[in-house]
């Protein structure tokens, strides 16, 4: 399917989700770069706020980003606080939350 194993692993990174998966499933953990926790915001900014910048966003919609970024690619709070310029406190608190985290 790939030339060569560079190109599978290349490809691989860039697909987060599997990336996440796979690393999950070997019961692996794995540290996401700050250059791929940029790309992986701006591909669910994409995916989930169409034409929206991280700018844009208003505090709900970064805290369901970054639920998703924890819960779904298991990245550590402080580094999406960095990220995503919130406060580790107030990602905290949508994670307690029944209508975005573990609440559920």
């Amino acid at each position: 399917m790939f030339p060569n194993p560079k190109e599978y692993q290349t490809h691989l990174v860039k697909d987060y989700e599997a990336f996440a998966k796979i690393a999950d499933s070997l019961e692996e953990s794995f540290i996401f770069s700050k250059e791929e926790r940029e790309d992986l915001v701006q591909k669910l900014l994409w995916k989930l706020f169409p034409g929206k910048r991280l700018k844009e966003l208003n505090g709900n919609e970064k805290g369901k980003l970054a639920v998703i970024m924890v819960n779904q690619y298991k990245i550590p709070v402080q580094d999406i606080a960095i990220g995503l310029n919130m406060s580790e406190k107030m990602i905290n608190q949508f994670l307690r939350s029944k209508d975005y985290g573990r609440g559920n």
